[in-house]
């Protein structure tokens, strides 16, 4: 696995994310007074949506992930042992602090699901 990198919004990808996310809530995740929540496992979708790249796999600027996206939290899953640089790169565009966004490992799925869906 390799780095992940955040890339010069404005230069290549003509949005900031942040703006890509608040966009993404209001159209989609909301509805009257349901809120709605986004998994996705699209790799191109994750690092579209975030302005983040890495070349886990030939030719693919991507790297493997899956992200859970809801009216107030962005969970980024990765194994990449890079992913303190992930982190790093959401915090620099503001989207830990806008966002509450954090990267996690795979493994932590299951808690986060739990504890975001039946609380007690």
């Amino acid at each position: 696995l390799t780095p992940i990198w955040t890339l010069d919004e404005m230069r290549f990808a003509g949005q900031i994310s942040h703006e890509k996310i608040k966009t993404l809530r209001q159209v989609y995740l909301r509805h009257d007074r349901d809120g709605f929540t986004l998994v996705t496992t699209a790799l191109d979708e994750i690092a579209w949506l975030l302005n983040l790249r890495a070349n886990d796999m030939p030719c693919n600027p991507l790297f493997y992930s899956f992200m859970v996206v809801s009216e107030d939290q962005l969970i980024l899953f990765t194994d990449n042992p890079h992913q303190v640089r992930a982190k790093t790169s959401l915090i620099q565009s503001s989207m830990l602090l806008i966002l509450a966004a954090s990267a996690l490992r795979y493994s932590s799925v299951q808690c986060i699901l739990t504890i975001s869906f039946h609380p007690e």
